[in-house]
């Protein structure tokens, strides 16, 4: 009967491997995972089924039986990755260290107190008062760190030394019981013992605390260079339109002077002259000139300095239609997407000797806003595994601003195309009105 529950009990916490696995991927190294629960449910009873087949059909070694778990569970884990699919089945190694990192905290406990003595034998393995405990629990605190820590701040990434960190610790962890064991034979001090264990677990915890605070520190940075980039855009326009507005006082000021010279050209019929200071007049005071009207204010704010920045790089701008239907989406969003595309059509359009166009056109179905940004271009194009890349110099920091602004379409249901010809590059973004 015990035999019985213990086996029930053995493939309960072989399956909870599997979820913790699955979890340690996602939370600590930032793999976005398939969480739903129907998804899990189904991965679940597949593993109850493979189990049962291993250990009670063909009956294999045991050592035969762990590698052919650990197979299924790499599997499990690529399968549930939504993306990085490759790194997902390297990342499975770690993430065994860091499991039994876990339950080596459990085994510090067992054997500072002596429950190690205690237990029971099924099938040549030794199972003590802890060992379901340990799982149970491991499953609850990622749980509770992926909720601390956040939907969005999970998916930021360990660092390269952050990961060696992580490893090297786990790998220490491995040792930490034995070196306990060690000083109860030499020293026999339990207040050394107890000391020793308390160190052990407060590094663990500290560890969870520095992952967790990691995460959220480099989320809310980004989130914080996001409204940077707002404000700035926002900043721009309003200093041009104070720009504008001195001008216009200036303009006004010298008004009654300007019109008594005209007045006096054509009283002496000078037309030719008073028609060039007509043109030169108008010149100066043509401000609309820098100004765009989309049909979105924030995106005329965002488009107001960067015409200007087009017009001194002799930069024709074109754009066509009314950006209406999508007011559902934050400005700090919207400011993102166009501030990103607009400037990398900017940077492309400046590399051309011939001409530099950069054209923009929205148009509109009943349920969808297409938006095509179209620019003069002269680069050649690099593709790696599908994803475009750059002719850069600066490659390491390429290609943050186009992640965030896909990022950004997939929150909206969103998508964005590339396409490059000889002459000119597309970029076509197509957003949902709901």
């Amino acid at each position: 009967m015990i035999d019985n529950i213990l086996s029930f009990c053995c493939v309960f916490v072989d399956l909870l491997v599997l979820y913790d696995l699955i979890l340690i991927v996602e939370v600590p190294f930032g793999i976005p995972m398939k969480s739903n629960w129907k998804h899990f449910l189904i991965l679940g009873l597949v593993f109850i089924a493979y189990y049962i087949f291993l250990c009670y059909v063909i009956e294999p070694p045991k050592s035969i039986i762990a590698i052919l778990e650990y197979l299924f569970y790499a599997t499990a884990i690529v399968i549930c990755a939504k993306e990085k699919r490759f790194k997902a089945l390297l990342l499975s190694v770690p993430a065994v260290l860091v499991y039994m990192q876990w339950g080596m905290n459990f085994e510090l406990i067992e054997v500072l107190f002596g429950w190690n003595r205690y237990g029971y034998m099924l099938d040549n393995i030794f199972i003590t008062p802890l060992w379901i405990v340990s799982d149970i629990s491991f499953f609850i605190v990622l749980i509770l760190l992926k909720h601390f820590v956040g939907k969005k701040s999970v998916y930021v990434t360990l660092s390269l030394w952050e990961g060696i960190i992580l490893v090297l610790f786990c790998v220490f962890g491995s040792y930490s019981a034995d070196i306990l064991m060690m000083l109860q034979d030499t020293f026999d001090d339990r207040a050394l013992n107890i000391a020793w264990v308390l160190f052990v677990l407060v590094l663990n915890a500290a560890l969870v605390y520095a992952i967790a605070y990691r995460k959220r520190a480099k989320h809310f940075q980004y989130i914080s260079e996001n409204y940077k980039q707002q404000f700035d855009a926002e900043y721009e326009y309003f200093k041009e339109y104070k720009k504008e507005n001195k001008e216009i006082s200036k303009f006004r000021h010298d008004w009654k002077n300007h019109m008594i010279v005209m007045q006096g050209l054509l009283e002496q019929g000078d037309v030719e002259e008073a028609k060039a200071y007509f043109d030169e007049l108008s010149g100066k005071t043509d401000m609309s000139k820098w100004k765009v009207t989309t049909g979105n204010e924030t995106l005329d704010m965002i488009l107001a300095p960067k015409m200007l920045s087009m017009q001194e790089k002799g930069i024709d701008f074109g754009f066509e239609g009314c950006l209406n239907g999508i007011s559902y989406m934050k400005p700090a969003d919207l400011c993102i997407i166009f501030s990103n595309l607009i400037d990398n059509a900017i940077e492309a359009a400046e590399q051309c000797e011939g001409k530099r166009e950069i054209h923009v056109k929205v148009t509109h179905s009943e349920e969808y806003c297409m938006i095509v940004i179209l620019n003069s271009f002269n680069h050649k194009i690099v593709y790696t595994e599908g994803v475009l890349m750059t002719t850069k110099e600066d490659i390491k920091n390429h290609g943050i601003g186009l992640g965030n602004v896909k990022e950004i379409l997939t929150k909206y249901s969103g998508n964005l195309e590339n396409e490059a010809g000889d002459e000119w590059f597309k970029t076509k973004i197509l957003l949902p009105k709901k």
